[in-house]
């Protein structure tokens, strides 16, 4: 990989014109090193842009000065500026990372419609692509999880993810590009920075090239993922159901292909099947079993798994006055027991409840935007 360079960006963002003269851009900069680094290439490369700033305010002054630095330094190079402060309020019972991320995009589509820009920037490089990686690898994910972070995403690119940390680095003392730090990256509360401090440099000290190689790698996952979706898409049209039915598979023809598991959870997907689901209705022969996603039944028939769309119908007309107690919903048997578990679920339990937290009688209704609950170990914080 060659060193990040001014004519290095450029050529390799040259992708389908994305830098055409004609086409503007609005950056999201934080005042950090890596989006200061990618305003400087910007500013240089004469494209037409525009910055956006969101202050989180969960930094006190550190984030007010960091608002007022990226100002100043759009005000000293003639920059079209947007900023915006969020209430520390909205993260309140929330994850705070993915409620600032989605308050952020919010906020730079509002920018990009206020100057009529074409795309979205943001300063992922490759060692954020390789952090993602193993974020997902601990978790379990598929092909689709470990090929996270996409160069492209309709409207949004990360122009700096050809790019190491390292090299955007060096690319800041050359240039003596000023930035802020943000000293809460150097906290090891999230996953992320865990892997940042500790995983990363021992891969470095294995490998040098580490992060590049694992990029490599992580594109070939990439095209080996969108070879199987459109393989997926293809079986999907093959198995098209008439009438009610979404999909008629046929187990025969799905069986008889190497990964079949694979192919069907991708031909599944859209419809919100977890991995577990899919699984057990495998492994399940009786005609008539079934799981079901939001909105979606996934049913054994005979030769063929078929999927069909039901439609929730939960009143707020439900209600439990003692217990124990029945009730019927959608054509299934809620059964409601006072027990001495403590918390161990086994394969007939949906749910367990604090008793002496309920107060009669209880409602038992449709989910309501707002509604949040507080589960086993998250030590009182709560969840939608």
């Amino acid at each position: 990989m060659a060193k990040l360079t001014l004519e290095n960006f450029i050529t390799c963002n040259s992708q389908d014109n994305l830098f055409a003269a004609t086409n503007s851009f609005v950056l999201g900069v934080s005042g950090g090193i890596d989006s200061m680094v990618m305003l400087d290439l910007f500013r240089r490369s004469g494209l037409n842009i525009a910055v956006a700033h969101v202050n989180h305010r969960l930094r006190g002054k550190d984030a007010d000065e960091d608002a007022d630095f990226v100002r100043k330094y759009c005000t000293a190079h003639d920059i079209s500026y947007a900023e915006k402060s969020l209430d520390p309020m909205i993260f309140k019972g929330k994850n705070v990372q993915e409620t600032a991320r989605r308050a952020r995009y919010a906020f730079f589509y509002e920018v990009k419609k206020q100057f009529e820009c074409n795309y979205i920037c943001t300063a992922h490089h490759a060692d954020d692509l390789t952090e993602s990686f193993f974020m997902h690898l601990l978790r379990g994910s598929g092909l689709k999880g470990l090929s996270s972070i996409p160069y492209r995403n309709k409207d949004i690119l990360r122009p700096l993810l050809y790019f190491s940390k390292i090299e955007i680095e060096a690319y800041a003392r050359s240039h003596h590009i000023e930035y802020r730090e943000d000293y809460s990256n150097e906290e090891d509360k999230y996953l992320r920075n865990r892997i940042r401090h500790h995983l990363i440099p021992v891969i470095r000290e294995l490998h040098p090239e580490a992060v590049h190689k694992i990029q490599d790698s992580i594109h070939i996952l990439k095209n080996s993922q969108n070879l199987i979706e459109s393989m997926a898409e293809a079986f999907a049209e093959k198995w098209k159901g008439t009438g009610n039915e979404i999909l008629r598979i046929s187990k025969k023809d799905l069986f008889a292909i190497a990964g079949y598991e694979t192919l069907l959870f991708n031909i599944l997907s859209p419809y919100k099947f977890t991995p577990q689901q899919l699984k057990d209705i495998l492994i399940s022969t009786p005609d008539g079993s079934k799981v079901m996603s939001q909105g979606y039944t996934l049913w054994h028939y005979m030769e063929h798994l078929i999927l069909t769309e039901h439609k929730i119908n939960l009143c707020s007309d439900y209600t439990i006055d003692q217990l124990p107690a029945e009730i019927i919903i959608n054509d299934k048997i809620y059964n409601f027991e006072l027990t001495d578990n403590d918390g161990n679920f086994n394969g007939n339990v949906e749910l367990i409840l604090d008793s002496k937290s309920l107060s009669f009688p209880l409602e038992i209704r449709q989910w309501r935007a707002g509604d949040k609950f507080s589960p086993l170990g998250m030590k009182g914080k709560s969840k939608k």
